[in-house]
Order: structure tokens, then sequence, then C-alpha cells
């Protein structure tokens, strides 16, 4: 037997927005991020607002998974809110009456050399650049929204040697004075770690005389930018990973990725000792090298091959798990090209 329902609409009334002389509405600010609602019953573009207020305002943000600049600030009946960093210290924001066009209401792409976008499980989740300009083109950088509900982001990240270094903002979009013979620029990743990532580096723009390349400071792994477009996956071991990303000459990248490069062969103790059930062993290369890395018992049996194949130059880090093993004394071999070295091992369960 179906049961009918009645569905009762109630009206609502929802008061006006009281306009000034100049047909504009106000909304109250505080310092810092704000989620704010359009009060009219309009949509209006962002150009237009910062117009009415007379400043250079940060864009505005909306959020759908993953958060989005936004042209037009939608008339709260769409539903929508959006974040927004009063970095102006404003009290109020103008909201002029003033309807968007089609053309105002999409977002257009700034004129950025280099876009870096983090794609994890297929879907882009954000989107960060740069823009290099000249002397007389001081532009103010773009903060990225709060990252809290993100899946995970690679912004930029200011230096000690930008004027606001005191900052700690994430960058969404970073404008620089271009330096014909190099510079670098630091990165943070945010992600799960153990869980892959793509790391997407496009050269939007042609950069005279220079070379790009991703570095992560940490191991020492490089990647080059030598084509228009090129994907990265990367599996972060930590879910913040710090990077830099090198831009100039031929000579300044060598120089610069060497500094990030192991000296020599170097292997570290294995963390934990004593361990239970897993261990972690590290060991450094300053050039590609055929490794092979293996466990024994005391009596001198294999117990496992961690390790049998040609790794690049930088630091690697490798797991053992004694899950099935015996409690005593075990040894890592590493066969580094023709060198070899032990190193003792406590499994205590």
């Amino acid at each position: 037997m179906s049961r009918s329902r009645r569905l009762h609409l109630q009206t609502v009334t929802v008061p006006s927005v009281t306009l000034t002389e100049n047909r504009e509405a106000t909304i109250p600010l505080h310092p810092g991020w704000n989620i704010i609602s359009n009060p009219l019953d309009i949509d209006v573009s962002w150009s237009a607002v910062e117009q009415a207020n007379g400043v250079d305002l940060q864009p505005i943000w909306g959020f759908e998974g993953s958060f989005s600049e936004s042209a037009a600030f939608a008339s709260a009946k769409s539903g929508r809110a959006f974040y927004f960093l009063n970095d102006q210290q404003l009290e109020t924001l103008v909201i002029p009456y003033q309807i968007a066009t089609e053309k105002q209401k999409s977002v257009s792409e700034p004129e950025l050399h280099i876009t870096l976008e983090l794609e994890i499980e297929g879907e882009v989740v954000s989107k960060s650049g740069i823009t290099f300009i000249d002397h007389a083109r001081e532009k103010a950088d773009v903060v990225a929204p709060p990252g809290t509900f993100e899946q995970g982001s690679l912004r930029f990240v200011r230096s000690a040697l930008d004027e606001d270094s005191s900052r700690n903002d994430a960058l969404a979009r970073k404008y620089h004075r271009h330096d014909p013979v190099g510079q670098q620029f630091s990165l943070v990743l945010n992600a799960v770690d153990g869980e892959p990532v793509v790391v997407r580096l496009r050269e939007n723009k042609e950069i005279p005389n220079a070379d790009v390349a991703l570095v992560n400071p940490a191991t020492g792994r490089q990647y080059s930018l030598d084509a228009t477009e090129i994907e990265i996956t990367l599996t972060p071991e930590s879910a913040v990973t710090d990077m830099v990303l090198l831009v100039g000459d031929e000579q300044y990248l060598e120089r610069q990725k060497s500094e990030y490069l192991p000296q020599t062969v170097d292997i570290q103790p294995n963390y934990p000792n004593p361990f239970n059930p897993t261990t972690t062993l590290q060991f450094a290369l300053p050039e590609q090298a055929k490794v092979r890395l293996r466990v024994y018992d005391v009596l001198g049996r294999r117990v496992a091959t961690l390790v049998n194949e040609v790794r690049e130059a930088g630091v690697h880090s490798v797991d053992f798990d004694a899950s099935r093993h015996s409690s005593g004394l075990y040894f890592a071999v590493f066969e580094i090209g023709t060198r070899r070295f032990t190193q003792k091992m406590m499994l205590i369960k």
C-alpha cells in the first residue's frame, strides 16, 4: 500500500538590503580570513568590488571539494559563501549594485610563467603559479585559502629574502622580479604520507634563457622541467614536505642542484634500533649507482632482499619488516658500486 505525503510550503519574507546614496551595500569585516556572502539580489564582479573599495583586494575563493578563485561575488540567493582574506584591515566591505556581465563572471587566467598543479586520485586539488615582473610592476602575492578542508595542496611560501618574510602564508600566486642568472622558490607539499600524488609542472610562458627544476631538499631528488609540461608522481614520506623550485640558466641549476646532493656515500643508523617489528634504513648516494641491500641473521642466512636495482643520486629510505622473524641480531649488508657496508640491527619482541 502506497502512502502519499503532502508537502506544506511556508512563505519566508527576507528583508531587503538598505543601499547607500551611491547604491552600495556594506558588510562588516574583521582582520584576517572572513567567510562572506553577497547581500544583494544580483551577482557583482569582484573587480567592481575592488573599485568601490579603492584598494587592491585579495581574491574570493569558493569551495566545492577544493578551493577555486571566483571572479564574481555571487548573490547569497545562490546559497554560496566565499573565503576572503582581509589583509587591508578594512572594517567594512563595500558592495556596489552593479550587475556582473557573463564575461566578468569568468576568471581570466593571470599571465603565469609557471603553473604547478597537485592531483590526487585523478582530481586537481590545488593550483599555484608564479609570474615574473619588472621593477615597475609591483603586485601583491595572492594568499591561498586555509587548507583545513583540502585533500592536499602544493603552495609557494615566503622565504627569508621576501619583504613579508615574517608572514608564513601559503601562496596561490607569487609575483617576483626575474633574475636572469637564477633564483629559487620555496614550496610546501601537504598530502597524506605514503599515498602517491601527481605534481604537474607547466611552463605557460617562455622564460628567457632559463631552465626549471623541482628539488626535494631532504632527499636530494630532482626533477627537470625540460618540456612545456611534465608530470611527476611522488609518494610523500610525511604529511608535510618542503620542496624547492629552481629557475635559471644551465650553470645556475647545476650548481644549485649539486648543493642538495650528498657529497659522499653515506649509511645512516637504522631507526629505531632496537626495533619491533619494523625499522628504517637510510643511505645517501652522490650519483646514480647500483644498490643491493640484503638482511642476514646471525647464522648468515639471508632473510630479506630489500633493494636490488639502480638508484638515483639522493637520500633513500627503505623499511625492513621483521614481523615473521624471531628476536635476535640481524645484519643489513649494503653493496653500493664496489663498496660494501654492514649494519647491526636488534629485533626485540
